[in-house]
């Protein structure tokens, strides 16, 4: 029994040892994302029965301590709700960015935007009016015409890019969910082998839990624990009900892994439906996508009515003119030069106060509002579209912010603390090796030096 105490020592020596390795470690990642707080939890070792001569029952020696596990803190229910944050921030966020270059491609009300072309435009008609045969006149109404149609015809095409550009994003997003699935799948792998040779793994808990709220922000994501798997901290993950991880299969030929593919994610990301909600950044592309599609048929509608009004109203013997000429398929306003001139040079003033008076006339829509007043309409539906989003985002980021800081107070890293305890671990270690200094002198005394 006389070197039980050098043992002991020992033991402590190496707890304490890895008790201040593992608080290095949440030092090194106070700043590292994802990154959850550890601790050294600390345990007697068992006890050695030592009879007792003043007593018929045995004692016990203790043998000291030693570590048992490095434990990970973290709270599964805030883990969860701050996934349900991302998921609607993800959404809110992307519908904004979407709604933000529409609306920069429609700048109102500016000197230069369509509304003041328009007005431009009905104004060189009400001038011409009073004078039809002043050729001045007559090239202000047609450069008029020409930049008000260019001007459409642009902010129709820019538009239709933004359109394309959604579903491109939509396949990006897509690739993004199984590229992140994938990791999961593996990660469900290696911390089931972990959890099975009887260790913890913390850090790769932790890179999971990373990807989970990456893979939130995208879509609605579901995730859940196996029950017979609980053991081994596996999970199943579902996007939008569709499965992408599939837990009970994280020992098989691709740890459980589906692919997600665009036909699936339709069929679970409606517009009108239920399931679609107000989750992910893939469900705010494809509701965007929706909303610019209406936003390109209103435009369209305007530039049709536009043509439509001002070559009736130019024509003759009820025959329309074709002072401009619109593309449905293409999207795009023009102005026959030719015809325009051929009108222009035969213009009465009638005719010409005639085109002035549309601006007051509800000659879009089928009739139910003026030009001017339908096009009010589009700018109105997207700043309204833009505003939602925007005051949307800003509640989910409080809740967000109030969700991180309770999670934070449990998973992250006090520095103040994480100091103390180092140097309480710092002093048992010393305490440690003085105690085997003692007993090495003593031993040394008894063993050398009783003669």
């Amino acid at each position: 029994m006389s070197f039980l105490g050098i043992e002991i020592a020992r033991r402590s020596l190496l707890g304490h040892q890895r008790a201040l390795t593992t608080t290095a470690h949440n030092i090194a990642n106070i700043n590292t994302p994802g990154y959850s707080r550890q601790e050294a939890v600390l345990q007697t070792t068992l006890a050695i029965s030592y009879p007792s001569v003043f007593s018929p029952r045995p004692g016990q020696l203790g043998t000291g301590m030693h570590v048992t596990e490095i434990r990970r803190f973290r709270d599964a229910y805030l883990d969860r709700q701050v996934r349900e944050a991302n998921s609607a921030i993800g959404y809110w966020s992307g519908m904004e960015t979407a709604l933000q270059r529409v609306e920069a491609v429609l700048p109102e009300p500016t000197d230069f935007g369509i509304q003041a072309l328009l007005g431009d435009f009905f104004s060189a008609w009400h001038y011409l009016a009073q004078d039809p045969d002043n050729p001045g006149s007559k090239a202000v109404v047609k450069g008029a015409a020409e930049t008000l149609a260019n001007s459409l015809s642009l902010a129709h095409y820019s538009i239709t890019n933004i359109r394309e550009d959604l579903d491109g994003l939509f396949d990006k997003h897509l690739e993004r969910i199984n590229s992140l699935g994938q990791q999961i799948s593996e990660l469900n792998w290696e911390i089931a082998y972990q959890r099975n040779a009887g260790a913890n793994p913390n850090d790769l808990l932790d890179r999971r839990d990373y990807l989970l709220e990456e893979l939130a922000k995208l879509a609605d994501t579901t995730v859940t624990v196996p029950a017979d798997l609980a053991h081994l901290q596996v999970v199943s993950v579902e996007v939008y009900g569709v499965e992408l991880v599939d837990g009970t299969q994280y020992d098989e030929t691709g740890f459980g892994f589906l692919t997600l593919e665009r036909q699936d994610a339709e069929d679970a990301v409606k517009v009108d439906d239920e399931t679609f909600k107000t989750r992910g950044e893939l469900a705010a592309t494809a509701a965007a996508a929706a909303k610019v599609e209406g936003y390109l048929e209103h435009l369209g509608r305007l530039m049709d009515d536009l043509a439509g009004a001002v070559n009736g109203v130019l024509g003759e013997g009820g025959v329309p003119a074709t002072f401009f000429v619109y593309d449905d398929v293409a999207g795009q306003l023009s102005l026959d030069s030719d015809e325009a001139d051929a009108v222009l040079a035969a213009i009465t003033a009638e005719q010409a106060w005639a085109v002035a008076q549309l601006r007051e006339q509800k000659v879009a829509d089928g009739g139910e509002a003026t030009l001017e007043g339908f096009y009010q309409r589009l700018v109105t539906g997207i700043g309204a579209d833009l505003n939602t989003a925007q005051r949307g985002l800003d509640n989910v980021n409080a809740i967000l912010g109030q969700i991180e800081a309770l999670r934070e107070s449990v998973s992250g890293v006090n520095l103040d603390e994480e100091l103390t305890r180092m140097i309480q671990y710092q002093y048992g270690y010393q305490a440690a090796a003085r105690v085997i200094t003692v007993l090495d002198e003593m031993l040394d005394t008894l063993i050398n030096r009783m003669l």
